[in-house]
């Protein structure tokens, strides 16, 4: 059996770029100087197969266009210094890439499409000087059926991405609906707290050209559950495949032919069925090895493959998918009406511990897999268990996702809405309408999607949970990926129980311990980034005294709390102070949150990674570098875990320092073991110990001990040490006190 399926990949060089001024239009009786002898890219012919490339540049894909700018070195790094402000009068221009494109002979006959996974934002797109249609969505791809245009042979593919719309990132409380709000476009491009104005533009994903016969595969839609579970590692799974096609139904005899490999790529499962606009099939897995969340188990991978054709193969798609079960369960003592805020996977009850993602660049064309290899490996290493992609980001692309299934990492995913009303009408909501299905679509067969929520902090500004595209959201999920649940908002004020995200500031401990809330969505502590790191985006005469570099990238030693209590003098001893308040009040909340366990049900710290180089609340910094964060939370989000509460990070002056030294077993199993612990001096001194047997049911937590010492006995600074050891698990713990 012959394919006429085959992709010819544009990625990489041998594209084009230039910039134009673009049209302007003038009033009646108006004589326009602003652009005298100069045309647009269009009247100067820059679609056109003929067009003058004098001044052109080498240009790749995907790419924003400052890094073709810096690659032909026209541009300074915009992340150094204050060069953000010099990088923006690309904003003011179009920008047009363009490319030469052959097509084989042996596609003669085929169907032919192109396909951008992602243009950002407005854009035109032409073939031979012909018009094929414009966008305006940056998280759509964007297709052209080119089976007619494209013959054998050599062709000219332009694309000119136009001004961005022009915003501020300010927040508006009175209902005020920002520029920003009404385009389809990372929201924080335009700035936010943490980051200056960086409007993206260019072709931010990958870019190919298909070919198929006259039948193609649109979407394949896999879901597998496993069924009678009662913690159990394998079991029989329920698999259903919806597979949609794009088709005339021209051959009498055309069949899918559907196969499915188990992780280790034997095939399970093979059928062939009658071609249909709509084929929907179900099959059972026989022992089916369970998907499992980071410290839980494994995350085996299945692939599908399906086939479409009659005599040849007319297109083929494959994927993976997981065999699991997600479900939403109340927490306990929940107040009535309040969201199911537990998450339960194969029906083991998980303590979600994790972080909020910000995009990892502002200009998301320079993200590959090996810059989420970077983050995501280190957040498994963590501990952690879930990432909230964040409303005023991106929709990652894919490999975030294919990553995120093999490392276990739940995703609770929002739609791109952030800090805001948003508007109603029409063009809007048939936008967003596409949008959302184009999104779930893509992103329905990973096993780590747990939760699709509607935005972040809307309700703050003006927006109501009954806003029209808050219930389209919700309509679009139920009806595309039903089994995972739907959240208005987050946190969602209409609800009991909900509470508004963070502080983001250092706290005492004590000021914690009266904060509950069902679910910490958000809420962090902010930190410096590395010294390092620093001088990698601050110029050495501004790193001390600091200069204004450091207030342009968040780097002002002012704002970090609780290092004020140890008068800090050099930037050196900022930066340690900085970091060490960072790292103890995550972990400590951490702990708080886990000892309520499953009152409080997850703990998402903001945020976890840096979208550019700032020293404001990421843990691990644009670079990659960690901060001490990292180790303090490392021992926090094990499922087996310490946590340690008290009133303060430092040792009071005139009574005796207590510390109640608690034991949290996430799993449904039973727990037994052995607790040593110790308050020592830093210079070695024990001033206290002790150790006992513990037996702890699933998912039970205690203080297993209340410890006290004479604060006459204390000189020095103070470390609480713990350990765990029992024939499954082991548990550690280390927290300093400062005299």
């Amino acid at each position: 059996m012959k394919t006429q399926c085959g992709t010819i990949s544009l990625d990489g060089p041998g594209w084009l770029l230039s910039h134009y001024l673009p049209l302007r239009t003038v009033r009646e009786k108006e004589f326009n100087m602003d652009n005298l002898r100069l045309k647009d890219g269009r009247q100067s012919g820059a679609h056109l197969p003929e067009a003058n490339l004098a001044g052109w540049l080498p240009a790749f894909v995907p790419s924003d266009v400052r890094d073709v700018l810096i690659a032909n070195r026209r541009m300074e790094d915009p992340y150094y210094d204050r060069n953000t402000n010099q990088a923006r009068w690309v904003e003011e221009m179009e920008w047009w890439y363009r490319r030469e494109v052959e097509i084989p002979a042996d596609w003669s006959g085929r169907r032919i499409v192109l396909r951008f996974e992602g243009v950002d934002y407005l854009a035109d797109y032409w073939w031979n000087g012909e018009l094929l249609g414009s966008s305006a969505n940056m998280f759509v791809p964007v297709e052209w059926d080119l089976t007619k245009a494209a013959k054998p042979g050599k062709h000219i593919l332009a694309v000119c991405v136009k001004p961005p719309p022009k915003s501020t990132c300010n927040h508006y409380f009175d209902g005020f609906i920002p520029p920003r709000s009404h385009h389809h476009k990372m929201q924080c491009s335009w700035g936010w707290d943490w980051s200056r104005p960086m409007v993206a533009m260019g072709i931010w994903d990958g870019v190919a050209i298909r070919s198929t016969g006259p039948d193609r595969v649109r979407d394949v839609f896999v879901q597998a559950r496993p069924h009678g579970l009662s913690g159990l590692r394998q079991a029989t799974a329920h698999a259903e495949i919806v597979i949609q096609i794009d088709t005339e139904l021209k051959s009498k005899n055309a069949e899918l032919y559907v196969q499915i490999f188990d992780p280790a790529g034997q095939q399970v499962h093979s059928i062939r069925l009658p071609a249909r606009k709509t084929v929907t099939h179900s099959l059972q897995l026989a022992d089916a090895r369970l998907w499992w969340p980071n410290g839980y188990g494994e995350q085996p991978i299945y692939r599908y493959r399906v086939e479409l054709g009659g005599r040849d193969v007319s297109d083929a798609a494959e994927g993976t998918f997981g065999v699991r079960q997600i479900r939403m369960l109340p927490n306990e003592g929940r107040e009535k009406g309040s969201y199911d805020l537990t998450f339960e996977v194969n029906a083991v009850k998980i303590f979600a511990l994790g972080g909020n993602w910000a995009p990892p660049d502002l200009l998301p064309a320079r993200i590959d897999r090996k810059r989420y290899e970077l983050f995501l490996h280190k957040a498994k290493d963590l501990g952690f268990n879930m990432l909230r992609i964040w409303g005023g980001g991106l929709i990652e692309k894919k490999a975030f996702y294919d990553l995120a299934d093999e490392l276990g990492l739940l995703i609770w995913q929002e739609f791109q809405l952030s800090c805001s009303d948003y508007p109603k009408d029409k063009a809007f909501l048939e936008a967003k309408e596409i949008e959302a299905e184009v999104i779930v679509k893509k992103l329905r067969n990973h096993p780590c999607i747990a939760l699709w929520c509607g935005g972040n902090e809307m309700q703050y500004y003006g927006m109501k949970p009954d806003h029209p595209v808050l219930k389209l959201f919700g309509k679009i999920v139920r009806r595309l990926h039903p089994g995972i649940d739907y959240h208005v908002s987050s946190p969602d004020k209409s609800r009991p129980g909900e509470r508004d995200h963070g502080p983001w500031t250092w706290q005492e401990h004590k000021d914690w311990n009266n904060h509950f809330r069902q679910f910490l969505s958000e809420f962090g502590c902010n930190g410096p980034a590395p010294l390092d790191s620093l001088k990698q985006f601050i110029p050495p005469d501004q790193l001390w005294p600091q200069g204004p570099a450091c207030n342009h990238h968040y780097v002002e030693v002012e704002s970090y709390g609780g290092a004020h209590q140890f008068k800090p003098k050099t930037l050196e001893e900022w930066i340690y102070y900085g970091q060490i308040c960072q790292a103890d009040q995550l972990s400590y909340v951490y702990g708080l949150a886990r000892t309520r366990q499953f009152r409080t049900s997850g703990a998402l710290i903001w945020a976890y990674n840096s979208a550019w180089p700032e020293g404001a609340w990421g843990i691990v910094d644009y670079y990659g570098r960690e901060k001490p964060a990292c180790d303090a939370l490392r021992q926090a989000c094990r499922p087996v875990a310490f946590a340690v509460l008290d009133d303060s990070w430092r040792l009071p002056k005139n009574k005796n320092p207590k510390w109640a030294l608690w034991l949290i077993n996430g799993f449904p199993e039973p727990l037994e073991g052995a607790v040593i612990w110790q308050i020592a001096e830093t210079t070695g001194r024990v001033l206290a110990s002790g150790q006992c047997e513990v037996r702890f049911d699933g998912y039970q937590t205690r203080c297993v001990e209340e410890i006290r010492v004479p604060r006459k006995k204390i000189t020095r600074d103070v470390l609480v040490k713990a350990t765990f050891t029992g024939s499954e698990q082991s548990a550690v713990f280390q927290r300093l006190y400062w005299a």
